[in-house]
């Protein structure tokens, strides 16, 4: 037997904000902080052309720059999650 519809109708809504608030990291990510990013690579590379840069600042600007290249994957997968744990099994007893 399945919980009562306020846990049901609760459990829909969280699920509901939470794809949301994964929506609004992409967008954030991809969007926002890319300037941002951009402007920061630019000023390295300034750097890079007037002074020496040790190997482990460099590795540490790399892990800066690729940031929203690993991020995204990770948000696209908790998202994936919940419509598989939450949504998928909605749609196949409607179904």
């Amino acid at each position: 037997m399945e919980g009562n519809g306020f846990v049901g109708a609760h459990t829909a809504l969280l699920c509901v904000v939470l794809g949301s608030c994964l929506n609004l990291c992409l967008l954030v990510v991809l969007c926002l902080h890319q300037t941002e990013l951009e402007e920061a690579a630019d000023l390295v590379l300034f750097l890079m052309d007037h002074t020496f840069l040790a190997d482990d600042h460099l590795a540490l600007n790399e892990t800066t720059f690729t940031w929203p290249d690993r991020i995204v994957p990770i948000i696209k997968m908790r998202y994936t999650c919940i419509y598989i744990v939450f949504f998928l099994p909605k749609l196949k007893k409607i179904g």
